[in-house]
């Protein structure tokens, strides 16, 4: 952490800092304070019960409205579904490559809205070149490496009524 915000120093940058806490002991001191929130190649080192904890941390971080950006591997991808299988070598530390289906249910457990998902190509240009075939039908879902999942927390606050109303009524 000394390295990093020597180098924001050095660069003479003045709107950011860096610090080294517990994610649910900092979101809870900040809350309903942050613009927007970011979780880049994270989310596959945790198993499910930890991304809802961190995930409810975040949410309770973020500004009503505000957006949750998140990036992965995507867990139907070939080389993911071979590493799981056992045929190539798992990377270590990653305990849970999700697919989108299964970020998304989630986020919306931690309470998150309009969860979006894109497919990136994988980072390596060798992997990417296979990218394209992601728009294949039955198979594609197999060639699209990365998720950038987006979401939000709600901006509104709904009153118990308007609750059981919207229940009742759909």
């Amino acid at each position: 952490m000394h390295e990093a915000e020597r180098r924001r120093v050095a660069r003479g940058l003045q709107n950011g800092a860096f610090r080294c806490a517990d994610i649910g002991t900092f979101c809870a001191e900040h809350p309903n304070g942050f613009d927007a929130g970011f979780a880049l190649d994270f989310s596959e080192h945790i198993y499910d019960d930890e991304f809802v904890r961190i995930g409810r941390a975040i949410h309770g971080a973020l500004k009503p409205g505000a957006p949750f950006y998140l990036h992965t591997p995507n867990g139907e991808y070939f080389m993911e579904r071979l590493r799981e299988r056992g045929v190539l070598r798992q990377i270590e530390g990653h305990v849970a490559v999700r697919d989108a289906r299964r970020h998304s249910d989630l986020l919306m457990e931690c309470g998150f809205t309009n969860v979006r998902a894109r497919y990136l190509a994988h980072y390596l240009r060798p992997a990417a070149a296979l990218h394209g075939l992601g728009a294949l039908p039955l198979v594609g879902r197999h060639f699209r490496a990365r998720l950038f999942l987006t979401c939000r927390k709600r901006s509104e606050v709904r009153s118990e009524k308007s609750e059981v109303r919207s229940a009742k009524c759909g």
